[in-house]
């Protein structure tokens, strides 16, 4: 991330309120009469500059792109999608389908079309679509369609008891739920994020 676009997130504006405070501190400290010195002045004045580009810049409104794209992603992997990565047990003997396309679809998304112009929330969004991008193929590689219908799916190959899977078996079970509810988590998480970030 380039340093001004660090200046504008939440930790970039702390910081450089705190070392506003310091040098202010350190500048203007009583220490018997002295002369003003100049080297301390400009520390001073190009710190202060800083917080208040970084403030700024912190609570500049949100481009139009960056909403519409994250009313897109709200919409494409709505709530019950969350709901169901992070309560679905993988281990049942089938289980309807709530809607997973979605996340297969996002997948998918590539380019600037995809990308945030806030570069905080941009490079936010990178580790959730790295995460959704990881269980999807996950998903597509250990499930699959009970008598040809998307609907309805299972980990339990023909004939396979569910009540005691086999060891590899219940190892695709394992890996699919550990992964849905972190993705689940962090699903969550991003959009907490881009809530405060875009001044939802």
């Amino acid at each position: 991330m380039k340093f001004l676009d660090h200046l504008t997130t939440l930790q970039g504006r702390l910081t450089t309120g705190c070392a506003l405070i310091i040098a202010i501190v350190i500048g203007l400290w009583p220490d018997h009469a002295r002369p003003i010195d100049p080297a301390k002045t400009a520390a001073i004045f190009t710190t202060a500059i800083a917080w208040l580009f970084a403030e700024i810049s912190g609570r500049k409104a949100a481009s139009a792109h960056d909403l519409k794209l994250f009313d897109l992603i709200v919409e494409t992997i709505p709530q019950e999608i969350i709901d169901f990565l992070k309560d679905q047990d993988f281990g049942v003997g089938s289980y309807i389908d709530p809607g997973t396309a979605g996340l297969f679809k996002v997948s998918h998304w590539q380019g600037s079309r995809y990308d945030f112009v806030d570069a905080a929330l941009n490079e936010r969004w990178g580790c959730t679509h790295q995460a959704i991008r990881k269980f999807s193929k996950t998903l597509a590689n250990k499930t699959w369609p009970v008598h040809g219908s998307n609907d309805l799916r299972t980990v339990h190959p023909t004939h396979d008891d569910p009540e005691d899977p086999k060891p590899f078996v219940q190892e695709r079970i394992d890996i699919l739920n550990e992964e849905a509810t972190a993705l689940a988590k962090e699903i969550d998480a991003f959009e907490g994020f881009a809530r405060r970030r875009l001044g939802l």
